[in-house]
C-alpha cells in the first residue's frame, strides 16, 4: 500500500504517568540546587550536614524512589566485564561530581552558587564543543530551538 503509515497508540494512563515522571523529575532536579545550600550550612549555621553524608543522602532516595517504578523485566543474566568496568567510571564520576558540588556550594554564597549551578548548561556545551567535536545547529542556538 502506498502512503500508509503505522499508528502507535500509548495508552492514556502511561501517558499520564510519563508526565507525571518527568514533572517529578524536574522538580526533583531543582530542588537539588535549592535545598543543597541550606542544608549544607555555613559558619555553623543551618543544618551543617557534610557534602559527604548529603550526596549519600541523595543518592539512597533516589535509589528507593526508582527501584519502586522500575518495570519488572527478566533479569541479565550476563554483564561483561568491559559494561562493568563502564558503570563502575559512571558511578564514580556521578558520585563525585555531586560531592564536589556540594563542596564548592558550602564554601561559597548563595548568588555565586547560583551562578555555578546556572552555568553548567554552557559549561557543557563547550566540553561537547572543543572534547567532543560536536556541531552546534542553527536551530540549536538560543530560542530557535
Amino acid at each position: 500500500m502506498l502512503g500508509s503509515t503505522v499508528v502507535f497508540t500509548i495508552p492514556k494512563a502511561s501517558v499520564k504517568f510519563g508526565y507525571l515522571m518527568v514533572i517529578c523529575a524536574a522538580l526533583f532536579a531543582a530542588l537539588l540546587h535549592v535545598v543543597g545550600k541550606p542544608l549544607l550550612g555555613q559558619n555553623g549555621q543551618d543544618f551543617d550536614i557534610h557534602p559527604i553524608i548529603l550526596a549519600a543522602i541523595i543518592f539512597i532516595i533516589n535509589g528507593v524512589f526508582f527501584s519502586g517504578l522500575s518495570k519488572r523485566s527478566t533479569p541479565i543474566k550476563s554483564i561483561g566485564r568491559k559494561n562493568i568496568i563502564l558503570m563502575i567510571i559512571i558511578g564514580i564520576t556521578e558520585v563525585s561530581a555531586l560531592m564536589v558540588f556540594f563542596f564548592g556550594l558550602k564554601e561559597s554564597n548563595a548568588v555565586n552558587a547560583s551562578i555555578f549551578s546556572n552555568s553548567e548548561i554552557l559549561f557543557s556545551m563547550v566540553i561537547a564543543l572543543i572534547v567532543f567535536r560536536e556541531k552546534l545547529r542553527f536551530t540549536e542556538i538560543g530560542p530557535f530551538s
